[in-house]
C-alpha cells in the first residue's frame, strides 16, 4: 500500500500559518505578542533581554468556566475550562501606532453560553508598561454564574 504523506506535511507546516495570526506591540522597551487563536498572549519580553517570561504556554483565559464541565454542559459541547482559549478572537482595532498609548482591541463571543469578552491592550509609548482592560458582556439571556481565570 502506497502512502502519500504530502497532505499531512502541508497541513502540519503550512496549515497553521494560514490560520494563525499574531499581533505584536513593541516599543523597544517591551514586546507583547497576542494570538487571535484563543486570544492567548504568547510572548512578553523586555527590551534587549531575549527571554519570553511566558515560556511555552503563554497567558490565556479560562472563560466562561474553570474546571471540568458538568454532564449537562458536556452535552451542550462546553469544553473543560470554557471556550475562550479555544476559539478565534476578532481583531477590532489593529495596533494603532499613532495613538499614545498604543492600542490593540480584540474580542470573542462564546457561541454556546453567549458571553462576550472585549479586550483592550494599551502600551505606554516610552516604558515597558502594558495596561489590559477586559470587559464581559452577556449576549444572551443567561443568569448563570461564570468564572474567569487568568493563566500566566
Amino acid at each position: 500500500m502506497k502512502k502519500n504523506y504530502l497532505p499531512v506535511l502541508i497541513s502540519l507546516f503550512i496549515g497553521p500559518s494560514l490560520f494563525a495570526q499574531s499581533i505584536s506591540l513593541d516599543n523597544g522597551k517591551a514586546r507583547l505578542v497576542v494570538s487571535l487563536d484563543g486570544g492567548i498572549i504568547t510572548e512578553l519580553s523586555l527590551g534587549s533581554i531575549d527571554v519570553n517570561v511566558l515560556h511555552d504556554y503563554g497567558h490565556f483565559l479560562c472563560f466562561d468556566r474553570w474546571g471540568p464541565s458538568t454532564k449537562e454542559e458536556k452535552e451542550l459541547g462546553i469544553p473543560f475550562h470554557g471556550n475562550a482559549s479555544k476559539i478565534r478572537w476578532n481583531l477590532l482595532q489593529d495596533v494603532e501606532l499613532q495613538a499614545k498609548p498604543v492600542l490593540l482591541e480584540m474580542s470573542c463571543l462564546l457561541p454556546i453560553v453567549k458571553l462576550g469578552m472585549n479586550r483592550k491592550i494599551y502600551q505606554h509609548p516610552n516604558s515597558p508598561v502594558f495596561r489590559i482592560v477586559e470587559e464581559i458582556s452577556n449576549q444572551g439571556d443567561s443568569t448563570k454564574v461564570f468564572n474567569v481565570v487568568q493563566h500566566p
